[in-house]
């Protein structure tokens, strides 16, 4: 009896933990999706830009000097400690014309245990910095949720809007400076030329942190050792992105320390 006791509060320390860092890692993502912004044309009731899903409107061409192409596809197994816990998927779609400008268009999925979670995301074509991101997230046994943040870069403005069961929560926030987002900053990453040693801040919407180029070192992926470029935010290791050394700068690993932090490492043989 004791043991099965045991066994059932080992059993639920497992769930808690793995539930922590579940709420960790979309909270971390959540620092930058919260804002309410449409694309191409028109705007709504409440000024936010409409945008207009149209192949009319969207671009298989993108900046040959960019080191990811369009239609890009990136699938990454989820790993907490060694335990793998989901998927996610990043996609570049290339351009769309909005309201007579061309944006960048990425999609972001993930599946857990714990939700679904899809983020359109559209971003300013030479700064990679976020317009607006929709958002919807799907929870087991619960109605799905939206997020729509809209970023108005030149007034450091974030706002973001959340539709669900409760109803409508909108939820403002103002920098000094432009807005980045995380996502997104894989691939600003991927356009650097950078020495090693050398920094750079990144200003999420509720958290500051400088990424320094650590330079190349070897990483072990697949029982092999591959020797990838690898940035660190620093002094306390909020992030680690190892990127692939070529042209293509493909992120291969990004690792979030901590008690409960997860590992993303790129699958391969899927990505196209």
């Amino acid at each position: 009896m004791v043991r099965k006791t045991i066994d059932i509060l080992a059993l639920i320390l497992v769930i808690i933990a793995i539930s922590a860092f579940i709420i960790r890692y979309f909270f971390i993502k959540d620092q930058f999706d919260k804002s309410d912004i449409v694309i191409e044309g028109s705007f709504g009731p409440e000024g936010e830009l409409i945008i207009k899903d149209s192949p009319s409107t969207s671009s298989p061409e993108i900046d040959s000097s960019l080191p990811f192409k369009s239609h890009e596809t990136l699938n990454y197994n989820i790993f907490y400690k060694k335990m793998k816990i989901g998927k996610s998927t990043l996609t570049f779609n290339g351009k769309k014309l909005v309201n007579g400008k061309e944006l960048l268009h990425f999609t972001f999925y993930t599946n857990t245990l714990y939700l679904k979670d899809r983020e359109e995301i559209y971003a300013q074509k030479d700064s990679l910095l976020p317009v607006q991101i929709k958002r919807t997230i799907h929870k087991p046994g619960l109605p799905k949720s939206e997020i729509t943040e809209n970023y108005d870069q030149k007034r450091g403005k974030l706002t973001i809007t959340k539709k669900g069961i409760l109803g409508t929560k909108t939820t403002n926030i103002n920098k000094d400076k432009p807005i980045q987002n995380a996502i997104l900053l894989n691939y600003v990453l991927r356009t650097k030329q950078m020495q090693p040693g050398e920094e750079i801040l990144i200003n999420l919407p509720t958290l500051e942190m400088t990424v320094k180029f650590t330079g190349l070192k070897d990483v072990k992926l697949d029982d092999k050792t591959e020797k990838v470029y690898v940035f660190e935010s620093v002094p306390d290791d909020k992030l680690i992105v190892w990127l692939e050394n070529n042209e293509s700068k493909t992120p291969i690993k990004i690792y979030n320390p901590g008690i409960f932090g997860y590992t993303m490492i790129l699958d391969k043989d899927n990505a196209s």
